[in-house]
């Protein structure tokens, strides 16, 4: 148990946010990184308020001085109920960013971002990067996370240890292991404390049996759908075709199916085919598989031109399946030349084109 007086003492140096003083001058810290974009606003000693942000992807391919350009100005709007109407001072560990009033700007989103300042008094100050290392630590996070780390997202560590018995005995695991040791094993793969890993995630064999173990740990956690289940499997496992194991697994989950519901639109009504005005005026049409090809496409373009059209005319509409060779764009282009509507089934349901259907099975 801890003194009163020890407890108030914690209290009174714990480093607490304070209040604003809007007499007294206001300062901004910041940095960013390809991670993201960090700053801390305080008066003096006093800490006022802390700031993060996740840099989008577009803007971590940017040089660092645009980059740090675009970290500054979301400080300074973000802050703008403390900052608009008060002169302040922004310190950035960017030394040519100290000079950004007086430069002389050479792209197009340069001058945008600058323009955003506008309105603002404030003066710019260069602080080295050792100093600056509150702003430093918001703006990035780690890029290394270790297995024991990915490990703490998995329900049990009794996996991974199963897993390290497991490579001692399993056939894949050990010509790795013998890649390995004679150096032949490409860089990604690594042996820590006899644990095989692939890019630092874990190796499961595809005969392994933990996979029932290993997919309930991932699944369970939120019975997610398919590809969010593969995002946690592979944050901490490997298997190259981890995707159909997992696809597999969630199609069959018994919770998933008696619990979730489907978010579609309510199916539409079925219509049925219009009565054909004449003989051959509406056909149907469906390949047959199963034969040697001969002759290729040519070949079943002019058999249909010489036993279909030559002798009955250009249909008014076709009813077929979708197959490729149906929605291609060359015989969408050449049924919309000939004026030949093109009369497609519903996916998973073969009965609208049933009289191809059936003559042909």
């Amino acid at each position: 148990m801890r003194s009163p007086a020890c407890t108030q003492a914690s209290i009174d140096v714990c480093p607490l946010l304070q209040l604003p003083d809007f007499n007294a001058h206001f300062m901004v810290d910041c940095d960013a990184s390809v991670a993201g974009f960090g700053a801390v606003l305080h008066q003096g000693d006093s800490t006022i308020a802390f700031f993060s942000s996740a840099v989008v992807p577009h803007h971590a391919k940017l040089p660092s001085y645009e980059r740090e350009l675009i970290g500054l100005v979301k400080v300074v709007r973000n802050w703008r109920p403390y900052l608009w109407g008060r002169a302040f001072t922004i310190r950035t560990d960017h030394w040519s960013l100290k000079f950004i009033l007086d430069q002389c700007l050479t792209t197009i989103p340069q001058h945008t971002w600058v323009s955003k300042l506008f309105g603002n008094d404030f003066t710019m100050e260069y602080r080295p990067g050792k100093q600056n290392m509150v702003a430093d630590a918001l703006s990035r996070k780690d890029q290394e996370v270790s297995l024991a780390t990915r490990a703490l997202s998995v329900p049990s560590f009794d996996i991974f240890k199963a897993l390290c018995q497991e490579h001692a005995s399993n056939a894949a695991a050990l010509e790795i292991r013998e890649a390995l040791a004679s150096d032949q094993a490409p860089a990604w793969w690594t042996e820590v404390d006899g644990l095989l890993l692939f890019r630092g995630c874990a190796f499961v064999p595809d005969d392994s049996a933990l996979w029932p173990r290993i997919l309930v740990a991932v699944h369970d956690a939120g019975h997610e759908g398919s590809e969010k289940t593969l995002h946690r499997l592979r944050a901490s496992f490997y298997h190259a075709h981890a995707h159909r194991r997992v696809r597999e697994f969630v199609h069959s989950c018994s919770v998933c199916q008696r619990i979730k519901i489907e978010h579609l639109h309510p199916a539409g009504l079925l219509q049925p085919l219009p009565v054909p005005s004449a003989i051959w005026s509406d056909i149907a049409m469906d390949f047959v598989e199963g034969f040697l090809k001969v002759g290729g496409k040519r070949s079943i373009a002019r058999a249909f031109f010489d036993n279909i059209m030559h002798l009955h005319g250009l249909p008014c509409s076709i009813t077929s399946d979708r197959e490729l060779v149906f929605t291609s764009n060359f015989w969408t282009e050449l049924l919309n030349l000939t004026g030949i509507k093109l009369k497609m089934s519903l996916a998973f349901h073969p009965h609208t084109d049933g009289q191809s259907e059936v003559t042909n099975s």
